[in-house]
């Protein structure tokens, strides 16, 4: 683990993987866009099609094994959100969360701090696109 920040391809997929799988939460712009194929007369099925090639596209491959806790980890983690009156806004993921959730997967002690890097690199990746503004 504490060879992710050396390589850089490593960090992209980490990147990468992070902006996947933001673009599948609520308010990233996805589901609106399918929300707005049901407007247009779409039905369900072709809806279907439309979702898994956009799934398909978005994939950003394996995680590489070296990355997999760091991914493991991010999934699990509950984000900080900041509610007011435009609605919430995905600020990261503490540090608090992380070690919480190293402790409950049973993390290496040794592997932490790396741990803690590769989660707020992604949690970094992902929240702007979370945090997209619809127009």
């Amino acid at each position: 683990m504490a060879e992710v920040h050396r390589h850089r391809g490593q960090v992209k997929k980490l990147e990468a993987a992070a902006i996947w799988w933001a673009q599948g939460q609520p308010g990233s712009g996805f589901e609106s866009d399918l929300d707005e194929l049901r407007d247009q007369g779409w039905d369900e099925e072709a809806i279907d099609v439309e979702r898994a090639e956009a799934a398909r596209l978005r994939e950003p491959s394996l995680i590489w094994p070296k990355n997999w806790t760091i991914a493991h980890v991010f999934e699990c983690c509950q984000w900080t959100v900041h509610i007011g009156m435009a609605g919430g806004f995905w600020m990261g993921i503490s540090g608090q969360e992380i070690d919480s959730v190293c402790r409950l997967q049973k993390v290496p002690r040794d592997e932490w701090h790396e741990v803690l890097l590769g989660v707020r690199l992604m949690a970094s990746k992902a929240a702007p696109v979370m945090n997209e503004k619809k127009e």
